[in-house]
């Protein structure tokens, strides 16, 4: 059996809640989206080669837990660790510029402080900043 953090999470869960991984499956139906059982068996079981945002988002759901930790444990399952006390040459919680006029705070920040409404409002503020295509070139928002 691969213990890898994805799995350790996974079983560290439904050991405290005493699920099982059909359990956690119906919880996900139960919330509109789709994993079987034995796919989440797979996750735990196997070395997790890919992720996406969809099977981050569902699993979260399914185990009650935010997203960030559930994408981080599969991340640091492939060999990819995310120091969270930098971001962006600074540290957690710091404000960084972005341009020369403007500086916000990582959404990835205020999620680690649990305001999920506040990295809500910062993602949409993020995605209106963010430079989009145009039919002559690229321009910011």
């Amino acid at each position: 059996m691969n213990t890898h953090p994805l799995s350790q999470l996974i079983q560290s869960i439904e050991d405290g809640q005493g699920w099982t991984d059909r359990e956690v499956s119906r919880r996900i139906a139960a919330a509109g989206h789709k994993m079987s059982h034995s796919y989440i068996g797979k996750l735990k079981n196997h070395p997790i080669q890919s992720v996406n945002a969809s099977m981050v988002q569902t699993l979260a759901i399914g185990l009650g837990i935010p997203e960030t930790v559930v994408a981080e444990a599969a991340l640091a399952s492939m060999g990819v660790h995310i120091d969270t006390s930098e971001q962006c040459g600074s540290r957690r919680g710091d404000r960084y510029r972005r341009g020369p006029h403007r500086s916000r705070q990582a959404p990835t920040a205020l999620a680690r402080e649990g305001d999920e409404d506040r990295w809500r409002r910062a993602s949409r503020r993020w995605a209106e900043q963010r430079p989009r295509p145009s039919r002559t070139g690229w321009t910011s928002a």
